[in-house]
């Protein structure tokens, strides 16, 4: 069906959108590399600081710029007035659509700079090269998309410009640079890993994406404070790591190692989970951004990737 654009139906995106909620979390992600490997584990940190986005619906809609707001409505009239955006299925298909491509880009790009040498000649210029590169688009990304459309028989989607498609390119790349050394050295140390990593990131997203489809909504929002102190005390740990490497202390850098290592496993699955929720409520009030939420879905995978890959690589 061809879309119509008119005043009423193309939607602006309000300033407290979910795409600014998304950018102080992704800036923070990838803005520490992992103590023990060289690997990015938080330009999705500074978008976490961004945690304070109530993700509840009712609280969703009063950020809309397309909902009045109204102190007596519940979260089933704020949902009712809201413009009808594209089915929720089809919207999920279209965030982990994206993801998955995504994910492809990150893999592609690793494995090629491995594949070159590049990942262990030039593994410092590819840190911060890529540390970088997803700051900078992460920026982009915060813009959010540039309206929300209303098509005909069907409702309303995101329409993001080309540069916004661009950072999210930029994104999956920069991360691939950052963590190609890691990758690299896996490839030659214990190449089962990888795949084995792969297949265990996927079957965690998928148990905590199931479980946000089905659970309440204060059940996932009562995580949020957890998740927030989680993530900073995450880059904690990692600074402790570097801290005790560089002052000699083996012992205590693999302790450090392990709970980043581990306890990342932890919370980027409940970071998934919430991520799907978040997703959910911003489709329910008719701002559907499907890049965004898929960025979230990816940095989490690339998170969740690196952490698995040290778990199994560590195994003969």
């Amino acid at each position: 069906m061809a879309s119509v654009t008119t005043p009423a139906t193309f939607i602006r995106p309000s300033v407290t959108s979910f795409s600014t909620h998304l950018a102080k979390r992704n800036a923070a992600a990838c803005s520490l590399p992992s103590f023990a490997t060289s690997v990015p584990t938080t330009v999705q940190t500074a978008w976490t600081g961004q945690r304070d986005f109530h993700s509840s619906t009712q609280s969703l809609a009063r950020q809309s710029a397309i909902v009045t707001p109204s102190a007596t409505l519940t979260k089933d009239d704020e949902r009712e007035r809201a413009p009808k955006s594209i089915p929720l299925q089809k919207f999920l298909s279209k965030v982990y659509g994206s993801a998955s491509l995504g994910v492809l880009g990150y893999l592609g790009s690793a494995g090629t700079l491995a594949a070159t040498g590049i990942a262990f000649t030039s593994s410092t210029p590819l840190m911060i090269g890529g540390l970088v590169g997803a700051l900078g688009s992460s920026v982009v990304m915060a813009k959010g998309p540039s309206g929300f459309q209303n098509v005909a028989g069907e409702g309303v989607v995101a329409v993001d410009s080309t540069a916004r498609k661009l950072a999210y390119a930029t994104l999956v790349t920069s991360f691939g640079a950052m963590s190609a050394p890691l990758i690299g050295a896996m490839a030659v140390m214990n190449p089962l890993a990888i795949p084995a990593a792969g297949f265990a990131t996927v079957a965690t997203m998928g148990g905590a994406s199931l479980y946000a489809l089905r659970a309440s909504d204060d059940a996932i929002n009562a995580w949020r404070p957890a998740l927030t102190g989680g993530i900073f005390g995450l880059i904690g740990v990692s600074l402790g790591g570097m801290a005790a490497q560089y002052f000699g202390n083996p012992a205590l850098a693999s302790a450090l190692l392990s709970i980043n290592t581990y306890g990342g496993v932890l919370l980027f699955a409940g970071f998934t989970a919430y991520d799907t929720k978040i997703a959910m409520d911003m489709h329910a009030v008719g701002q559907p951004d499907h890049l965004g939420a898929a960025s979230q879905m990816f940095m989490n995978f690339a998170n969740l990737f690196q952490r698995f890959l040290i778990i199994f690589g560590d195994r003969e």
